[in-house]
């Protein structure tokens, strides 16, 4: 959609517009703004209001934050979630290398939203990584971390038709569990 929006009117839209104007009139009207000059981020804000701190996930080798949806939706209205989208997708700049990079430029977008720890993280597949080096980093500047989860998995999750799927998936297979 933000493809054709790009080709046919000219504006780029990060991924969080989406969130924001969830609806066609929605991103009718911030179409019609004046667009603002701002550098691409990595980091979209899901779900942001909740009295809980901060979830900020970081997304699998796909690069797209989109699935986290359904994590917030489970998680309530009181758990604010960001996400971290990679970077270079939409062909505005190139994308990082390294899961040290992504983790250097995620962590400064990251404090621009929550100057200082106690941090909660998250990160799916190839996610898990960028976030254990996130968190490494944030201990290594005495700031403290309070979660990290790895979501990562053997890949049959894959025949689940979305991240709340997957859940139920992990889920069951916990249930079976002794």
């Amino acid at each position: 959609v933000f493809a054709r929006i790009a080709d046919e009117l000219g504006r780029e839209l990060p991924l969080a517009a989406l969130f924001d104007h969830p609806t066609v009139e929605g991103l009718a009207r911030l179409l019609a703004d004046e667009p603002a000059a701002a550098d691409p981020v990595a980091l979209t804000p899901i779900q942001t209001q909740g009295r809980l701190p901060p979830l900020f996930c970081v997304h699998a080798d796909s690069g797209l934050a989109l699935f986290y949806r359904d994590l917030a939706k489970r998680l309530g209205p009181e758990q604010p979630l960001y996400a971290f989208q990679s970077i270079g997708l939409d062909g505005s700049e190139a994308p990082l290398g390294t899961v040290e990079e992504m983790a250097e430029r995620y962590l400064a977008e990251m404090r621009a939203v929550q100057p200082s720890g106690p941090y909660y993280l998250a990160g799916f597949c190839m996610g898990a990584y960028i976030a254990l080096e996130m968190a490494r980093r944030l201990e290594i500047a005495g700031e403290p971390v309070a979660f990290l989860a790895s979501f990562n998995t053997d890949g049959e999750w894959r025949g689940a038709e979305s991240f709340g799927g997957g859940l139920d998936f992990h889920r069951e297979n916990l249930a079976r569990m002794s």
